[in-house]
């Protein structure tokens, strides 16, 4: 799993996330996540090509559940 953070304040899903917020890019996201946030693969990328966020890690996958 790769891990991004927000250098910016960023906008998903009609909500605010300040500079410094943790999001988790995954291939399914759940709305209610908050810890960290999950966001989709394209989402990522376009914030990483606006330069809006930063890759912080790679972790290895985990199952779900």
């Amino acid at each position: 799993m790769q891990r991004i953070v927000a250098k910016t304040l960023v906008w998903l899903r009609e909500q605010p996330h300040e500079a410094g917020t943790e999001f988790a890019v995954v291939e399914v996201p759940a709305p209610a996540a908050t810890d960290p946030v999950e966001i989709d693969a394209g989402t990522a990328s376009l914030w990483l090509r606006h330069k809006t966020a930063e890759v912080v890690a790679s972790l290895p996958k985990k199952g779900r559940g």
